[in-house]
């Protein structure tokens, strides 16, 4: 029930939404951020991947040869 509380405040949803920020930009891997979401928000492992979709890394050309 706690977990719960944590995914629906609005700490819990920035919290979300920091770690998929964080998985795009290759501050942390994937696998790390779902098992984040199931351990302390207490998601399922597909809902964890599922919010994790379309959270490849980016990367940029420094250079500017884009």
């Amino acid at each position: 029930e706690a977990k719960a509380k944590l995914r629906g405040s609005v700490g819990g949803v920035q919290g979300i939404l920091d770690i998929a920020s964080q998985v795009t930009a290759g501050t942390i891997a994937k696998e790390a951020g779902k098992n984040i979401l199931i351990q302390i928000f207490g998601l399922s492992p597909e809902a964890s991947e599922s919010m994790l979709i379309g959270t490849e890394v980016k990367t940029e050309i420094e250079d500017g040869n884009k």
